[in-house]
């Protein structure tokens, strides 16, 4: 762009305008005024400064007139320099976190994934090596290790219905929505806002219509590690208009390291859930069951993950239609010990709606083998228990990840808090998911390391 006699080369990172349908495009601007332009013999002072470039290899000019003063030209160049710190905010790019006992935590703003935890050189969750991985591509639809929303788990039939209004969504899983669509939370670019290496704070609008649902919708994800090897993650949001909201982090943990295997040798306790959500092919029932006896009873006391995910994969019996052989259930957390068939009280107050509650111990997964441990805690109603049953190692999608690994079924093991699945549609019996204008969504969980 030329700018009053100054060229100004700006060239390194391309700046791309998605919303733009040319190819490149130049700007204009002229600071100076025209009548200290008359008659004026234009002197060409070139500039090159060599951090960014602006707009498919083209580089942008900025012409100030040589009758402008030294402020006007710090303008213009903070003005692409601006230009260029928002654009590589849209790429994906990898952040760091790390304490003082040398644990390391790497975040991709890529549906603010997480792409690595790890210390002492082992690595206990699965990722991709780039962070370009985690732009989905037209054949993986994979939310691996992020953020899903707006709406986590199932929808059934693709459409709920509220205040009188009926919403249509992507069926992206058979005739069902799952974790807000194909173009969900998990594909987008956030915004990094805050940024340290105990801490970094992300956000993303999602614009009303997005994916089917209705209403701007504004979100905050904030990850933070302490010196206790403790990762806390808060989620906040909130709408321009009433919409369904479940948030929840999709992580992919194997305590033996990301390369190690199967995970059917850890050992689960999830000391707060008596009952569970059935489904039919994914979707609840409606009913809430008791597990205490059964082979999803992990509360009694701790048991390995083989220990109900061979029975459901051998038999494939009726529990376990629709889950891929292996667990995939929703489990109900019990906040005042009560076995019951409704939901805890104190999830089911409307009034508290996303002001929940206090963290609640809620599971603990150990690997016997190398001592590792990690506890849960969170502030949602609900556990998601899945062992990475339709992560196939045939799959492009999960081949040549983190150090050339390739991952295959029961590698590892997500503990999902959120709310129960559809329960947009099940607004009688599971706890309420409507987000209205005015209000604050907020979701706390932390995963707590011992190594």
């Amino acid at each position: 762009m030329l700018v009053c006699g100054y060229n100004i080369y700006i060239s390194k990172y391309e700046i791309s305008i998605s919303s733009l349908l040319f190819s490149f495009v130049r700007v204009r601007i002229r600071f100076c005024r025209q009548n200290n332009l008359r008659g004026v013999e234009h002197t060409q002072h070139i500039v090159h400064i060599s951090r960014f470039r602006l707009m498919s290899h083209t580089p942008l000019r900025y012409r100030l007139s040589s009758m402008c003063d030294e402020t006007r030209v710090r303008r213009a160049f903070n003005l692409g320099l601006e230009a260029g710190r928002r654009y590589i905010q849209q790429k994906p790019r990898m952040y760091r976190l790390e304490n003082d006992g040398g644990m390391i935590v790497e975040i991709v703003n890529v549906g603010a994934a997480i792409r690595s935890i790890r210390k002492n050189g082992v690595d206990v969750i699965l990722g991709y090596e780039e962070a370009q991985r985690y732009v989905p591509s037209p054949k993986s639809k994979q939310n691996f290790c992020t953020v899903v929303g707006r709406f986590a788990n199932r929808i059934a039939n693709a459409e709920f219905e509220l205040d009188g209004n009926k919403f249509r969504l992507e069926a992206n899983n058979g005739k069902n929505a799952l974790h807000g669509g194909s173009r969900g939370f998990f594909s987008r670019v956030f915004r990094v806002e805050r940024y340290d290496s105990k801490r970094i704070e992300l956000t993303y609008k999602s614009p009303s219509g997005e994916m089917g649902y209705p209403g701007d919708m504004f979100v905050r994800v904030t990850y933070t590690l302490d010196n206790n090897n403790e990762l806390r993650m808060e989620f906040s949001a909130n709408a321009s208009a009433a919409t369904p909201c479940n948030l929840c982090h999709h992580a992919y943990f194997n305590l033996g390291g990301h390369t190690s295997g199967s995970v059917l040798d850890h050992e689960l306790e999830l000391m707060r859930s008596s009952r569970y959500t059935p489904v039919v092919d994914g979707i609840p029932t409606g009913k809430i069951e008791s597990v205490i006896g059964t082979i999803l009873d992990y509360k009694t006391k701790p048991r390995t993950l083989g220990s109900s995910v061979v029975p459901l994969a051998k038999e494939n019996s009726k529990l376990g239609q629709g889950t891929g052989g292996g667990l995939d259930f929703n489990f109900v957390i019990d906040c005042d010990g009560e076995e019951s068939t409704v939901v805890p009280p104190c999830f089911a107050d409307t009034s508290k709606t996303f002001e929940k509650y206090e963290l609640l111990h809620v599971a603990s997964l150990r690997h016997p083998k190398s001592g590792r441990s990690l506890d849960i805690f969170t502030n949602q109603p609900g556990i998601q228990v899945y062992t990475a049953n339709f992560v196939k190692k045939s799959s492009e999608v999960y081949q040549h990840c983190k150090g050339g690994a390739t991952y295959d079924q029961y590698g590892a093991i997500c503990l999902e808090t959120q709310n129960y699945p559809d329960a947009i549609n099940r607004k009688d019996v599971f706890p309420p998911s409507v987000l209205r204008p005015g209000q604050m969504y907020r979701h706390v969980s932390s995963y707590r390391f011992t190594w």
